[in-house]
């Protein structure tokens, strides 16, 4: 028998199905379940540490709601939470990014509340510990979604909007936000909200840049800056 290593004329390989987006829960739901684990964890005191190092004082630390989940005890109550609050709300957790068949499987680290503009909590960012030697990300979303599970719930691409500084001026007429800035990353955002006073928002990443132009509209500033890394 003769077999050509050619294909045929004319012929397709057979298209892969691309595995569909999994189903993600509301952003009140997302928020109900976020909150919950915010109330049920702490801060560790290492990571305390890098955001005093990093310019935050302890009242603008206390008012973001930091947490730290890096031991099993730190996921069984972010768990327990979770599930407590994903029934009151009425929602399956696995749509919720970060919990995946009844387990928490978001990554460890420190978490960073990624906000809307009702301050709701619509996603975690994580600040990853890495060993030395790890070349991973260090910042990475709270996600359910990876290569070992594509039907995980993932949060997407969300813009940060922190919470009004404590140092905000407070010499703007009721609904006039002032300036409004752009960087790059949630903690970014914050810190540089928390030290000027100036509303810095943090995009996802320095590309994604068709969300904030929406929310830049809707939150009416005078005047918008860009603060991007050099």
């Amino acid at each position: 028998l003769f077999f050509s290593e050619s294909a045929p004329r004319g012929y397709r390989p057979p298209a892969v199905p691309e595995q569909p987006a999994a189903p993600i829960a509301s952003e009140v739901a997302r928020a109900a379940v976020y909150f919950a684990m915010v109330y049920a964890l702490t801060l560790a005191p290492a990571h305390r540490d890098q955001l005093l190092r990093r310019g935050l004082d302890a009242r603008e630390i206390d008012l973001r709601e930091y947490r730290s989940i890096t031991s099993y005890a730190d996921r069984n109550r972010a768990l327990d939470a979770a599930r407590a609050a994903a029934s009151e709300a009425g929602v399956d957790l696995d749509t919720v990014p970060g919990f995946y068949r009844g387990s928490v499987v978001g990554a460890s680290g420190m978490l960073i509340p990624v906000r809307g503009v009702d301050a709701n909590i619509l996603a975690m960012k994580v600040r990853r510990d890495l060993s030395a030697g790890d070349d991973g990300a260090k910042y990475v979303w709270f996600s359910s979604r990876s290569d070992s599970r594509p039907d995980g719930a993932s949060p997407g691409a969300i813009t940060h909007v922190p919470l009004v500084s404590l140092r905000a001026p407070v010499t703007l007429p009721a609904g006039d936000l002032g300036i409004l800035r752009i960087t790059e990353g949630p903690l970014k955002a914050d810190i540089a909200t928390a030290i000027t006073g100036v509303r810095t928002v943090g995009i996802p990443g320095a590309s994604v840049t068709r969300d904030v132009v929406a929310l830049a509209r809707s939150m009416r500033p005078r005047a918008v800056r860009l603060a991007w890394d050099s």
